[in-house]
């Protein structure tokens, strides 16, 4: 099942509308990693790395058996997802859409304590987009409503 959503914002990206489908576990790793944003820690916003027990976990993967496939499995199918944008140029009275993936890349590395985790790379272009999207997460979240 997916989960639509669509953000109204005003920045660089679109300054109109943005729309995304994600599945409720894509839209769970993604807002836990919009929330780990940190630019006063962090030179390079877009990079996120994600332990593999922490991605575990959110997806719900209880047992060793099988579980290398299904966290494969999830790294192929949110690689291909994107955000939709409205931009101000029109085609035949038509507008025209941009499209942008969330992220350039996701690898396999470890991290400084060893651990094997994913390393999830943001497109460039998103940064507006995350960072307003990160203050409303945020703001979801104080209030305990689940994202």
């Amino acid at each position: 099942m997916n989960n639509t959503s669509t953000i109204n914002k005003s920045n660089p990206l679109s300054c109109n509308h943005a729309a995304y489908q994600l599945t409720k576990k894509e839209e769970k790793i993604v807002f836990w990693l919009i929330q780990e944003l940190d630019l006063t820690k962090q030179n390079g916003f877009e990079v996120q790395i994600m332990p593999i027990k922490i991605l575990r976990e959110l997806l719900l993967i209880t047992t060793n058996i099988n579980s290398a496939d299904t966290i494969l499995n999830f790294v192929a199918q949110i690689a291909k997802k994107g955000i939709e944008f409205k931009t101000d140029i029109e085609i035949e009275n038509k507008p025209f859409f941009g499209y942008i993936n969330w992220f350039q890349s996701i690898s396999i590395t470890k991290n400084k304590e060893d651990e094997v985790c994913c390393e999830f790379i943001f497109s460039k272009k998103l940064k507006p987009f995350l960072l307003e999207l990160q203050t409303h997460i945020r703001t979801v979240n104080e209030t305990n409503c689940p994202f």
